[in-house]
C-alpha cells in the first residue's frame, strides 16, 4: 500500500522536475528580496542631474 501511494503521488516528482521547480522557486525568491531592498532612485529620471549642463556650440545649453 505504502509503496503504491509513492508510485502515484511521487512520479510528477522527478529529479529534472524537482531541479526547474528549486530553481523558479529560488529565482522569485532572490527576484522578490532584491526588489523589496531596493532603493527607488536608481533610474537616471528619478535621480535628476548630476553634472552642470555643458555649454553647445553656439554657447547655449
Amino acid at each position: 500500500m505504502q509503496s503504491k501511494f509513492f508510485e502515484t503521488f511521487a512520479a510528477p516528482f522527478t529529479k529534472r522536475c524537482l531541479l526547474l521547480k528549486f530553481l523558479i522557486l529560488g529565482g522569485g525568491s532572490t527576484l522578490a528580496y532584491v526588489s523589496s531592498s531596493a532603493t527607488g532612485d536608481v533610474l537616471p529620471i528619478k535621480k535628476g542631474p548630476q553634472l552642470p549642463p555643458k555649454p553647445g556650440p553656439r554657447g547655449k545649453i
